[in-house]
């Protein structure tokens, strides 16, 4: 049996570590070779929070793993962490990429909101009445939420590209039930006027009602269906790009293709349903002023306003139609223009984030020692922080 000591007692033992054997039979030993010391690790990297000596440790998910929910997961055991440490310890986070996601994904929704505003309103100025501009304006949310289940189907993640897809389509979610609802009231108008010539009322029926909805909305249907695929067959083309650019893109186009086919259900189904429970008299154009009627300052206003309108865009009009070929050379004159400049514009893969911070790289000769890398971080250091806004 050979039995041996495994545990060293001194620096000594260590020394006396043999490592290898020449070929004329000697042994070489760790102190023919090296130093041994008890002592402190020479310092390969140094780290400085706000000048201050620290430790840094750097967290970075998995290529797959969602950014915000590893951040939320971190920052839970940052806090039993700090239960179980000393006082003179801190924990500072220097940077959190969740804060600059959050950040952009409120911008995107600020702009989302503004522009299903915008929409509406809009919408009030060339409707002018208050419950079609709401039966319109309801689709918005509806579509949107319905946008939502169909992206969690297709495990498709808010982030910023796909919420940006949705405010693109946001202006397209309304386009279908426009045309579905005005040809529902068109048909209803048409209906009372020869209700009105044959002396049969005023007022149409609930089945009257139910019956010019679903006819409405029949007749449009096969154009806002094409319609709405032509806008979204755009994005066809995202299918046969390299997997990289996929991965960037598909989200905004599969976005706005979820969202222009859920406006699309929605306008032939939800619509139709709610303009069958517009009264009669809700729609009702307004009866011409006889003689004897003198009309208030706002309704002259009004239509005044309409009539020049309409009469400037048919002078306009006329003249584009008179003189078509010099406006056709125009057109193609600024498409080529349009082609020619894009060329000149610079190109890159990703566009830059704005982002309230800023890094400083220092690069020293090949073979600096650490203590004159030390001493130039040092000189940026003091320089630096003379910064107010730092």
């Amino acid at each position: 049996l050979v039995r041996a000591m495994g545990e060293f007692q001194t620096l000594a033992d260590i020394e006396e570590v043999a490592v290898s054997v020449t070929r004329e039979g000697s042994i070489i030993r760790i102190k023919d070779i090296a130093e041994v010391k008890d002592s402190y690790l020479e310092p390969t990297g140094f780290a400085r929070m706000n000048i201050q000596p620290a430790v840094s440790l750097y967290v970075q998910k998995e290529s797959r793993a969602n950014t915000v929910n590893v951040a939320r997961g971190i920052q839970k055991e940052l806090e039993k962490l700090r239960l179980s440490l000393d006082e003179d310890i801190k924990i500072t986070p220097t940077f959190n990429q969740a804060e600059y996601v959050k950040k952009a994904l409120d911008t995107v929704k600020i702009s989302l909101s503004y522009g299903a505003i915008l929409a509406i309103l809009v919408l009030w100025l060339f409707l002018r009445n208050l419950r079609s501009t709401f039966i319109i304006a309801l689709t918005i949310p509806i579509s949107v939420l319905a946008t939502f289940a169909l992206m969690y189907l297709g495990k498709i993640n808010l982030n910023v590209m796909t919420l940006s897809g949705l405010a693109l389509g946001i202006g397209m979610l309304v386009d279908s039930s426009i045309v579905v609802l005005e040809n529902i009231l068109r048909k209803r108008k048409r209906l009372q006027g020869q209700s009105r010539r044959s002396d049969l009322g005023h007022q149409t029926s609930a089945t009257g009602q139910r019956e010019t909805a679903i006819s409405g909305a029949r007749e449009v249907a096969l154009a806002i269906i094409a319609s709405t695929i032509t806008t979204v067959v755009v994005f066809l083309p995202l299918i046969f790009v390299n997997k990289e650019i996929q991965r960037l893109y598909s989200g905004l186009g599969l976005t706005v293709a979820f969202s222009l086919m859920a406006s699309l259900f929605i306008a032939l189904t939800l619509v139709p349903m709610l303009a069958s429970r517009l009264k009669a008299k809700e729609i009702t154009p307004q009866p011409k002023l006889a003689n004897n009627d003198r009309p208030n300052h706002k309704q002259l206003f009004k239509a005044s306003l309409f009539a020049r309108l309409k009469e400037g865009y048919r002078r306009r009009l006329d003249f584009v139609i008179r003189y078509r070929y010099p406006f056709i050379a125009c057109a193609f004159l600024i498409f080529a223009s349009a082609i020619y400049f894009s060329t000149k514009l610079e190109k890159e893969f990703i566009g830059i984030a704005e982002q309230n911070r800023f890094t400083i790289f220092i690069q020293m000769p090949t073979g600096t020692r650490l203590d004159v890398s030390d001493r130039i971080v040092r000189q940026v250091e003091k320089l630096v922080s003379k910064v107010p806004e730092v």
